[in-house]
């Protein structure tokens, strides 16, 4: 053969430019040289173990991810391979019968090579579908090697991350994987890091300890890396780089670190409101750990709005004067899928009159039902439905169920057609013999808004509405989602307390 029939590759090259190169120069020549051997291949060859016999990974990859569906999850990246040789030279300190849980495993590298490495139960997992699919490619390819351990594809969110079936391979007694993996999952520009951070939350344990491997990549005006380690310090995580010399010295490069992240033994006090699921046929929140699950369906009534996050953060931090405590009497106008029922019922132990239009009740109801919320009449600590249309007169049975200490509107000034009937209502109520004490409105700022104001100002025996200035900012944020996801913000309103009568619903 010719020197013209046999061109030598780029890895060729590199691996004899490292050889006769010597300081900076080789160090450079030789990361190139492994970093690139299998870019563009269709398979990856990871060894674990460089003796003589030793079986590697044999691992499919494209590079034509982004046209299958499988954006970056189709690809052996450096970071695995990192993480991969970390794992196979720490394996000795991890407990007999270790478990180990990979999250966005896109090609399961990683997670492979812990159950390779000895971990007895390994769950891969990523979002969902064709990625999926390479996990599991993978996982048979290498039977032979993962042979002694129970190793699972499963879906996982991870916006909800303990609803991942992954978490049935646990033991009865354990709660928690004893290793969490994840490699290049840190990427600003296409995965946001609070839901990556908010999912570590989720997933590990007192004892888990988590390792994410990443490439460092410059940002103008942003560093991953102290954003990263700033969310974990918020979520109670305690955040450090692995040392270079804890890594493979033939697999390291300057621009690849591997950051351990585990339970701070010091965590600092939960937010009292956080917003674990949201969207997609349902929403989770937990406020002063409770959590609250709702069900959703379509329409406008039909699905949790932010407007309710924020209301219940003004409760909790105080921003209406009625500090809603328990016992207090609440009616909730449209109250949709009950979010703001169920925390005044559960958390804050109020006794709530839920009201909605006649076809929301049967979701209602059963949101209430689910949360242990739901009674047949109204008592401290639960809520009891019924049946409201503002373009109809007051029931006498709901205005027997009270006085109230409050009527509360979340998000209910969302069309202009519909605030005459609900300007109309509240100044029914306020007609009554016995009025309600207070009006607290949280609603996105739209022009019916304004319009359901100029409305409710029309009744002179109506409530005078006031904005909320001392509120704090951010109250509708939501936790589980990305900035470019978060809404926009809510403004919250509340009629004025009674002459001397400042937080007379200040019970509990």
């Amino acid at each position: 053969m010719s020197a013209y029939e046999r061109r030598p590759s780029m890895v060729e090259i590199l691996a004899g430019g490292a050889a006769g190169a010597s300081g900076v120069s080789a160090k450079a020549l030789r990361d190139l040289a492994w970093r690139q051997k299998y870019a563009g291949a269709e398979e990856y060859v990871l060894a674990l173990d460089d003796r003589e016999g030793a079986a590697p990974l044999r691992l499919a990859q494209t590079k034509r991810g982004e046209l299958e569906g499988l954006g970056t999850g189709g690809t052996v990246w450096p970071a695995a391979h990192v993480l991969a040789r970390f794992l196979a030279k720490e394996k000795r300190g991890y407990p007999p019968g270790w478990s180990a849980l990979e999250i966005g495993c896109g090609t399961a590298a990683a997670g492979l090579a812990a159950a390779a490495l000895g971990a007895r139960r390994v769950a891969l997992t990523d979002l969902g579908g064709p990625v999926l699919e390479v996990a599991r490619r993978n996982l048979d390819a290498n039977k032979a090697s993962v042979a002694r351990s129970a190793v699972e594809v499963h879906a996982l969110d991870w916006a909800a991350p303990r609803d991942s079936a992954a978490f049935s391979m646990l033991r009865p007694t354990e709660e928690h994987f004893d290793v969490v993996l994840a490699s290049e999952c840190v990427l600003p520009k296409l995965y946001p890091l609070e839901p990556l951070v908010a999912c570590l939350g989720a997933v590990i344990g007192p004892e888990t300890v988590a390792y994410v491997a990443v490439e460092l990549r410059t940002w103008h005006a942003f560093d991953p890396k102290a954003r990263f380690f700033e969310l974990c310090r918020d979520a109670g995580l305690g955040c450090e780089t692995v040392p270079r010399d804890a890594l493979d010295p033939d697999f390291v490069a300057d621009d690849l670190e591997i950051w351990q992240v585990a339970r701070s033994r010091k965590s600092p006090s939960p937010p009292p409101f956080v917003v674990e699921r949201w969207g997609a046929g349902s929403a989770k929140v937990r406020a002063r750990g409770v959590a609250l699950e709702l069900a959703e369906g379509d329409g406008v009534g039909a699905v949790a709005w932010p407007s309710a996050v924020a209301f219940c953060r003004a409760v909790l931090d105080g921003a209406f004067w009625p500090r809603l405590g328990r016992g207090a009497r609440v009616l909730e106008l449209g109250a949709g899928t009950g979010l703001a029922s169920c925390f005044l019922a559960k958390v804050r132990g109020c006794a709530v009159v839920a009201t909605d239009l006649d076809r929301h009740v049967e979701r209602l109801r059963g949101n209430l039902e689910k949360n242990g919320a739901l009674s047949d009449v109204p008592s401290p600590g639960s809520a009891v439905v019924r049946a409201v249309d503002w373009a109809a007169p007051l029931p006498a049975e709901l205005l027997a169920l009270g006085p109230f200490d409050a009527v509360v509107l979340a998000d209910c000034a969302y069309d202009s057609r519909a605030v005459e009937p609900l300007a109309k209502t509240v100044a029914a109520l306020w007609y009554a013999a016995h009025p309600p004490a207070a009006l607290l409105v949280a609603n996105e700022h739209r022009t019916a808004l304004d319009a359901f104001l100029r409305a409710l100002g029309k009744f002179e025996w109506a409530p005078l509405l006031t904005p909320c200035i001392d509120a704090a900012s951010d109250l509708e944020r939501l936790d589980c989602l990305g900035p470019d996801r978060q809404p926009p913000p809510i403004a919250l309103f509340q009629s004025a307390p009674p002459p001397g009568d400042d937080e007379s619903t200040e019970t509990g």
